[in-house]
């Protein structure tokens, strides 16, 4: 969603909270960083040619997926990828990150999908990290919300909270 979308939603469409890639700046909406998500290199734990020791030639030589998504912020974390992984041959491109990581589980597929993501379904899709000689780009997340809605109590105590846990 673009920062123009999300100051809509608060600011007209009356939305009480909002997160997004990019941040929103308005005078009547606070936008804070919210989280950063790492994105990670995965295959299937049974890929026949991907090791622990398996080179960048070795993985470029592989076939990747990539997510189909039309947000700015995915948009430039993709950019930079195919700046890392130059002339990597997609084979699977999807809409879903979910379906991506499913896809990985059965194939001999290569992909790039949020950590978080990969670590909640590793054990039971049988996925490995590939570890790489520089980290992938992250994905940073900002929450916005009108000012005059920290006039609600509970409002404020869930973003208190929401401070606390990131």
């Amino acid at each position: 969603m673009s920062a123009e979308n999300a100051e809509e939603l608060l600011v007209h469409r009356k939305a009480d909270l909002v997160i997004t890639q990019m941040p929103v700046i308005s005078r009547s909406v606070i936008c804070m960083p919210l989280h950063t998500i790492r994105n990670t290199l995965i295959c299937s734990n049974k890929h026949p040619r991907i090791t622990d020791n398996s080179t960048y030639e070795q993985i470029m030589a592989e076939e990747f997926t990539q997510l189909i998504s039309k947000s700015a912020g995915v948009d430039d974390i993709q950019m930079e990828i195919d700046e890392k992984f130059m002339n990597r041959k997609i084979s699977f491109r999807g809409s879903s990150l979910l379906t991506i990581i499913n896809s990985i589980a059965v194939t001999d597929l290569l992909g790039i999908v949020p950590y978080e993501l990969y670590n909640s379904h590793r054990d039971f899709l049988n996925l490995k990290e590939i570890k790489l000689e520089h980290p992938l780009p992250s994905i940073k997340l900002y929450i916005s919300y009108n000012k005059s809605s920290l006039n609600n109590l509970v409002f404020s105590r869930f973003i208190d909270r929401l401070n606390e846990s990131f």
